[in-house]
């Protein structure tokens, strides 16, 4: 037998390179910058999820994109993605400051007032609200967040996300995390994220023939894989548990 590959569980102090890449990428999305920021309006355990699907699109007869649900009362409602933006505008309507998402595999939440993207990986703070940029409680946060590790991801998904380039930064940003793009831009990306086995020269050269660069298509192209694959890693990590 060859000898097995260990990974450590996510209770014994070690870091989740893979988790914390995706937490990075949502946070610039999100944010529209790197910088942890800090919640105050998380004084009381999450509401459960009253639907599984969101009852305004069903009731309109539309598709959602991505489900979140309200931290306080649990209503569910379709992401910014989504034609009917129906989680922001449970926002508009009550002041319940907080969402998290409700989809498989993923452990985040957003607060409008702060405008802060929230790890659900990360423990509470003393003061009550949950640090968006430790990834422990106490000391190992410190020792983990200041690793050479940490910024190097740091680094990397700022250089991807958002320095300048030949094409939007929004629109590299959108692509990492699966959000919706127009045509010819949606499906390219998607394809990137669900098949990239399946890009042929008729793709890009599509994108080539609406006005776009060899260059907007690359870091499109790099956008899209570079967020599709840490999902896939972290996932993947998920899956094997503790030890492989």
């Amino acid at each position: 037998m060859g000898r097995r590959l260990r990974i450590k569980s996510k209770t014994d102090g070690s870091m989740d390179l893979a988790a914390m890449l995706v937490d990075e990428i949502r946070r610039v999305a999100f944010q529209g910058s790197l910088a942890h920021r800090v919640c105050r309006h998380f004084d009381s355990p999450a509401g459960t999820p009253l639907a599984a699907a969101c009852p305004n699109c069903t009731r309109d007869g539309n598709r959602w994109v991505h489900l979140r649900s309200c931290w306080t009362c649990g209503a569910v409602g379709c992401c910014d993605s989504s034609r009917g933006r129906h989680a922001r505008s449970h926002y508009e309507e009550t002041g319940h400051p907080v969402i998290r998402s409700i989809e498989p595999g993923e452990a985040w939440a957003w607060c409008f007032v702060d405008r802060a993207y929230l790890s659900l990986r990360r423990q509470r703070t003393t003061g009550g609200g949950i640090a968006s940029g430790s990834l422990r409680g106490g000391r190992d946060a410190r020792v983990h967040d200041e690793g050479q590790a940490a910024t190097r991801i740091r680094e990397l998904t700022e250089r991807v996300l958002t320095e300048p380039g030949s094409i939007d930064v929004a629109v590299r940003r959108a692509a990492a995390v699966g959000e919706a793009l127009p045509p010819p831009l949606g499906g390219y990306v998607q394809k990137v994220r669900d098949h990239a086995y399946r890009v042929l020269d008729e793709d890009v050269d599509a994108l080539l023939g609406a006005g776009y660069s060899e260059q907007q298509v690359f870091e499109l192209t790099q956008a899209a894989a570079f967020g599709a694959g840490l999902v896939r890693l972290e996932a993947a990590l998920a899956a094997l548990g503790p030890e492989v």
